[in-house]
């Protein structure tokens, strides 16, 4: 399964945080950032929900 809406998340992290160009990856290496993405991004609004 192909996470293509998060990939704009992807390519900007990868492009601000790590200096990486997101496009240069194997179809592998961008699978696993944007499932990498997708999981911090779950954790942050769970750590954001226990705040509230």
């Amino acid at each position: 399964m192909d996470l293509k809406f998060i990939e704009p998340q992807s390519r900007w992290v990868m492009k601000t945080l790590f200096r990486r160009d997101f496009d240069a990856f194997v179809d592998s290496a961008k699978r696993r950032v944007n499932w990498s993405m997708l999981l911090w991004d779950i954790i942050i609004v769970y750590f954001l929900a226990q705040l509230l």
